[in-house]
């Protein structure tokens, strides 16, 4: 779906709202329209926060909080459960923040909230954001999991989450990880292929699971070990896993999620929901992953994520586009996404709340679930002070974290 503007004496077609509404041409124009994309360091200066996004919650309330300063009204969309037809359960109008600071920690004229006091736990949401000219429907950029499909956020206890003997450690404490990255061994992994064959000797209901990539005691027909069992035989210290954050998903005839290396980013901070041993919960990929994760670090091997901040697989449903329309993505002044990437788009890093994104995703990834270092996906499409500041950001928790890329 392409949208076209055509304004009466202008020479230059427009494929983007913002900067047609920009053009000198345009009736009621707004010269600043397209500023959060061509003069973001502005846009920036006025509306960025520093301050907690997402869903948090706790003592049975539900706190909502949506950056989205274009944005003339927002609300919250609850589903009864979370598979992916479930019906509305209610709708809530969020609050603008009027709190204009320099201090972009109480900078909060962006910011939309709520509060619910009530148990949404079980239950999914969106986002329903309306603009000046247009409407979408769009998942939390910040959801830690989903609904199958992914389409839709899902709210969680922090109970849920939890994993009987899992730990967070750090530091010395952390004693798989190495002090001198140039000492690493990596084996690259893809979760599913590694178990997916029945050769692998994985219980067929964990083939292909996080969980599955985990068992121990797996031998293939001629009594060799596998999966698990075979990396720790090699001897590497640390497993690099192709993309598991949630990807775009298409389904082959019998329903089933097709295969995928999963550089079809869709939701940054929540586990594929494929790779879990029940994806009708959203919860139990958490638990499944962090079970994993476990058995590695009591191995002696840490765990590095491959990480694709550079491009999402879609700029019309991707919740950046849907929740600050042109503001995520490296913009051409016709409203044409630039492509570095070669996949039709590229994030704008440079830009603070894009920025601000990568490493709050990034530590959550090592405060969730105990990783142990990022391999970045086309790392060259990122700005030089990002990355600074993303190495700046996991030394405070552990220098010793890993971070490399392409």
């Amino acid at each position: 779906l392409t949208e076209v503007w055509i304004l009466e004496g202008d020479d230059r077609i427009y494929y983007s709202e913002n900067p047609a509404i920009a053009s000198p041409f345009y009736k009621n124009q707004n010269p600043f329209a397209f500023d959060k994309a061509i003069n973001s360091a502005s846009f920036d200066h006025h509306w960025g926060y520093q301050g907690e996004l997402g869903c948090r919650v706790e003592d049975n309330q539900a706190h909502f909080s949506l950056w989205s300063p274009t944005a003339t009204e927002v609300q919250v969309v609850v589903y009864e459960s979370a598979a992916n037809d479930a019906p509305v359960w209610k709708t809530f109008e969020m609050k603008r923040g009027n709190s204009y600071s320099y201090n972009h920690k109480d900078n909060t004229i962006g910011v939309w909230s709520l509060d619910v006091e009530e148990d949404l736990v079980g239950k999914t949401y969106q986002y329903q954001v309306q603009f000046p000219h247009h409407q979408t429907l769009t998942r939390d950029p910040y959801t830690i999991a989903t609904s199958p499909d992914g389409k839709r956020s899902a709210i969680l206890s922090h109970v849920e989450k939890q994993v009987e003997n899992f730990e967070v450690k750090h530091g010395s404490e952390a004693t798989w990880r190495l002090e001198n990255p140039c000492k690493a061994v990596i084996c690259e992994m893809h979760i599913r292929d590694l178990t997916k064959s029945p050769t692998s000797g994985v219980d067929e209901h964990l083939r292909g699971t996080f969980l599955g990539a985990a068992q121990a005691g797996t031998v293939n027909q001629y009594g060799q070990s596998t999966a698990f069992d075979y990396i720790k035989k090699l001897g590497y210290n640390y497993v690099q896993l192709q993309p598991i954050a949630d990807r775009h998903k298409e389904y082959d005839e019998d329903g089933n999620v097709t295969y995928n290396w999963g550089y079809d980013p869709q939701n940054y901070n929540a586990p594929e929901t494929s790779f879990s041993t029940n994806p009708d919960d959203p919860a139990q990929v958490i638990r499944d992953l962090k079970v994993m994760v476990q058995a590695y670090h009591d191995a002696g091997i840490g765990v590095i994520m491959d990480v694709v901040y550079n491009h999402t697989f879609s700029v019309v449903d991707a919740p950046f586009q849907t929740t600050v329309p042109d503001y995520y993505y490296r913009m051409n002044p016709d409203g044409t996404f630039q492509n570095g990437t070669g996949v039709g788009n590229e994030t704008a890093s440079e830009h603070e709340m894009f920025r601000k994104y990568m490493i709050d995703s990034l530590l959550y990834w090592v405060q969730e679930y105990n990783i142990d270092g990022f391999r970045f996906d086309l790392m060259g499409i990122h700005d030089v002070k990002t990355m600074q500041m993303i190495r700046q950001s996991l030394d405070e928790i552990d220098s010793n974290i890993i971070l490399y890329g392409e």
